[in-house]
């Protein structure tokens, strides 16, 4: 069974216990009775990123068909030991009395999801508090003691900043969520505040930050999962590239998310992964879209995939990287200053 919790920043390796060496088959660390023990080192593991799956006709036919909510590429994600997607909708047990064009779905969709592999849902997006008040408060207790884990919404910013973290392979895995993403005349309702629930906003920079170097000096594996990028571009903006240059640099191993409504670049910076555009899972429209696959071994990033996709009739389908997707990817990656 995979352990799931949320992460205890500054406690350290843990009471008593100090580590002494590293060898060949882990470290050893010493107890406060003198002993020693060997702590295994953590084995290799794959996290993938998916993209977004929105709220519509197409997931709400699927869901009346008792089909799963993603479709074709739910098959990458349970081949994973750990993946994450983005849910980009308010959460509710019953139809809203009036919506008023609201961005929701039932809560039947996280059993769906959870069934479908994932095991991280970010909710932080521009569309999870769309019924406003009331809806954001039956959201956040519908997703409360989930088997898959929610992240980027809270009841304060110390919630919805928080990690959401998974021990897998011997690896804590820690996965924050945040949102670029904020229609401007929401950004004060709808951000997470010392008193205030809401989504985990990307905009408050410092914050973001400040919350990956604490879990940086806690977790093996630090994941960010970003609802971010202009729709319609296939390259990423400054901002894009400034945020995920700050977030490495404070710790960050993988930096990805959907937002752009179709694929942008992905590739290395540095010793991380970084996808500034993984498209659409589900969605009422077409385009493009794709999954990250990162895999770890011993809290280092080894090597990344891009298991590359589109969207027909609203569902996320693998294609065969053929000469033609290798070489616009390979211009997508070159555009956004990534390296293979």
């Amino acid at each position: 069974m995979i352990a799931v919790g949320v992460l205890a920043l500054g406690a350290g390796v843990g009471a008593g216990i100090a580590l002494l060496s590293e060898g060949d088959g882990g470290d050893v660390a010493a107890l406060g009775d003198g002993s020693a023990r060997l702590v295994p080192r953590p084995g290799p593991i794959t996290i993938a990123l998916g993209g977004e799956v929105q709220a519509g006709d197409v997931l709400g036919g699927r869901l009346f068909a008792g089909q799963d909510p993603i479709g074709p590429f739910a098959d990458v994600l349970a081949e994973a030991d750990l993946a994450v997607v983005g849910l980009s909708a308010a959460v509710v047990d019953e139809d809203p009395a009036d919506p008023g064009g609201a961005a929701w779905v039932p809560a039947t969709v996280l059993d769906g999801l959870e069934t479908a592999g994932a095991d991280v849902i970010s909710l932080a997006n521009d569309r999870a508090l769309d019924l406003g008040p009331a809806g954001r408060d039956r959201t956040l207790g519908l997703v409360a003691g989930r088997r898959a884990a929610v992240a980027g919404i809270g009841v304060d910013e110390h919630d919805a900043y928080a990690p959401a973290v998974r021990t897998v392979g011997g690896a804590r895995v820690a996965v924050l969520a945040a949102t670029q993403d904020l229609d401007p005349a929401r950004i004060a309702t709808d951000t997470a505040g010392p008193a205030q629930p809401g989504v985990a906003s990307a905009k408050r920079v410092d914050r973001l930050v400040a919350e990956v170097e604490a879990t940086a000096e806690e977790a093996d594996v630090v994941v960010v999962y970003l609802h971010w990028g202009q729709e319609g571009e296939t390259c990423p903006g400054a901002g894009q590239r400034e945020l995920a240059a700050a977030l490495i640099e404070a710790g960050a191993d993988v930096v990805a998310g959907p937002g752009a409504g179709g694929v942008q670049g992905a590739g290395r910076s540095g010793p991380a992964v970084v996808a500034y555009g993984l498209g659409t899972l589900v969605g009422d429209g077409a385009g493009e879209a794709g999954t990250l696959a990162v895999d770890v071994e011993d809290g280092e990033v080894t090597s990344w995939r891009w298991v590359a996709g589109r969207v027909v009739g609203g569902v996320a389908e693998p294609v065969d990287a053929d000469e033609a997707v290798t070489a616009d990817l390979d211009a997508r990656q070159a555009c956004a200053g990534l390296g293979p």
